[in-house]
């Protein structure tokens, strides 16, 4: 699932359950999580992009939002809404004026 050099980001929210991120062989962010006991996982899926490092979360929670840099060296940002299904399908420039 994962490529040479990179790791997994964990997020753990208030109910107990823990959000798993990683940056796949494919270059993708994976992500999986449990219910809140930890005793139960749901498959890994992607969450696409393309990204070579620098993985990790900001805000962890208030909202959660998972960062890393793209293909093209820029750091790319998705925030979760809370709204089914959660996660835009779109990821964005953290930084847009930086850019």
């Amino acid at each position: 699932m994962c490529g040479p050099g990179y790791f997994l980001v964990n997020a753990y929210w208030s109910d107990g359950h823990q959000e798993t991120f990683i940056i796949g062989w494919d270059q993708a962010v994976w992500q999986t999580y449990s219910n809140p006991a930890r005793t139960t996982w749901i498959p890994w899926r992607s969450m696409g992009g393309g990204f070579i490092a620098g993985l990790d979360t900001r805000n962890p929670l208030n909202p959660l939002t998972i960062r890393g840099y793209g293909l093209n060296g820029k750091r790319y940002c998705k925030t979760y809404t809370g709204v089914s299904p959660g996660w835009p399908t779109n990821w964005s420039l953290c930084d847009p004026l930086s850019s």
